[in-house]
């Protein structure tokens, strides 16, 4: 099983999520991972054992009802490896909140970082898991779409997959913190 967690920012993003569904449909882009509310995420998927994933949950429930959202700074589209994300400024309660994330779960359930989390870049994942083609006009079609220059959350969310393929994420809390 695989767990996530990000930051709901769906409702901040109207145009943005109108258009990311635009590109889809005109690409014909169905398998993907991101068919999940627009959210920063706070720490990379990790696999789990099914004996320690309730556990996990409600320590991760309990730790991100207790962080103070900071606003969080677009810095703009990239497309890296076979991903087009929203990518955003780092700050040091950002910072803080994925090493505390990292720290609990390496700490209390032996789930080591992936090494992308050693050099973490904030994001909201718009498009992967297509062709190389289908990648780039996605990029080519998104990376000049208006962004707020900053964007506010109250809401985290926390997911889960059985098998970590494209488009099996769900979400499974939708947090209101404050």
């Amino acid at each position: 099983m695989f767990i996530w967690s990000g930051i709901n920012i769906e409702d901040q993003l109207p145009e943005l999520k109108r258009r990311k569904a635009e590109i889809e449909g005109k690409l014909g882009i169905t398998d993907t991972v991101v068919n999940l509310p627009l959210h920063v995420s706070l720490r990379i998927s990790s696999s789990v054992s099914d004996e320690i994933y309730p556990s996990l949950e409600n320590a991760l429930i309990d730790f991100l009802r207790t962080v103070k959202l900071p606003p969080l700074e677009p810095t703009g589209f990239e497309r890296e490896g076979g991903i087009v994300w929203l990518c955003y400024k780092e700050s040091e309660k950002i910072k803080e909140i994925h090493d505390s994330l990292c720290a609990l779960m390496e700490e209390r359930f032996s789930i080591p970082r992936h090494p992308f989390d050693f050099e973490f870049k904030y994001h909201t994942t718009l498009f992967t898991a297509i062709s190389e083609d289908k990648l780039a006009a996605a990029y080519d079609l998104v990376k000049d779409a208006p962004i707020p220059d900053v964007i506010t959350s109250d809401r985290i969310l926390i997911g889960r997959s059985e098998s970590g393929k494209a488009g099996e994420y769900k979400v499974i809390h939708d947090i209101e913190i404050g």
